[in-house]
């Protein structure tokens, strides 16, 4: 019985080893890399600079717009005094 005990544990060992190596492959192509990572890093970069140069421009615009603005009702004013 003691060889049938060793005969049993060395097939669980092994089955064990094969799902270890199943999940081993499992995490190897679902993982995701330093490189991968660095990749969307910098894709996320690029966009955070995109949206800031819009925010920027319209910063820029609405004050171009306020002092139209400004100007208009400035002549609406002039033209109302003569």
């Amino acid at each position: 019985t003691d060889m049938g005990s060793v005969k049993q544990s060395i097939g669980k060992l092994a089955i064990q080893t094969l799902k270890n190596t199943e999940d081993i492959e499992w995490i190897k192509e679902n993982m995701v890399t330093k490189n991968d990572h660095n990749k969307v890093m910098t894709a996320l970069d690029e966009v955070l600079h995109i949206v800031r140069r819009g925010d920027d421009e319209r910063v820029v615009m609405n004050a171009r717009l306020d002092r139209l603005d400004a100007q208009k009702a400035d002549k609406t004013e002039v033209e109302r005094l003569r």
